[in-house]
């Protein structure tokens, strides 16, 4: 029922975020205000998911925001790296560059790992990992469909 209450939140939310018009300069206070909102309902997913109680979810949350900024960072150069390979760049040093990135973003995510386990169980981090990756790519097919309908 939890769960189902969840996806009902996340489509109204997204639904609200999807209807307004975006400008094209910048982050607009509309643009972060849909972020805040996924991120809530990201934090809502993962913490029903992950059967947390709310001792572990006071300890955990500032752990796994830290990590996510983190990660975020890593994940922003790689895009830019990407999006910025032409026939004039030297693209064999371009792609040298995203694997150490991408190298960067697994020794994170392993460096991280010690931290979480002292708040949650090792179930539950599984959980963590296969949940974020689902609401991640669950978003993703909302913004092609929305992009589709444009």
């Amino acid at each position: 029922m939890r769960f189902l209450y969840l996806c009902l939140l996340f489509l109204v939310s997204y639904g609200s975020i999807a209807q307004r018009p975006q400008r094209s300069s910048g982050f607009t206070s509309s643009q972060t205000e849909g972020q805040d909102r996924i991120a809530q309902i990201k934090i809502a997913k993962l913490t029903t998911d992950m059967k947390m109680s709310k001792a572990q979810a006071e300890k955990f949350w500032p752990i796994y925001h830290s990590f996510d900024a983190e990660r975020r960072d890593v994940r922003r150069e790689i895009r830019a790296l990407s999006r910025n390979i032409s026939e004039d760049d030297d693209a064999y040093r371009k792609q040298e560059k995203i694997q150490e990135l991408k190298q960067k973003e697994l020794d994170l995510t392993k460096r991280y790992k010690g931290n979480f386990l002292k708040v949650i169980s090792e179930q539950q981090y599984g959980m963590m990992l296969t949940s974020e990756e689902r609401f991640n790519q669950t978003l993703l097919d909302r913004l092609k469909e929305r992009n589709k309908d444009e």
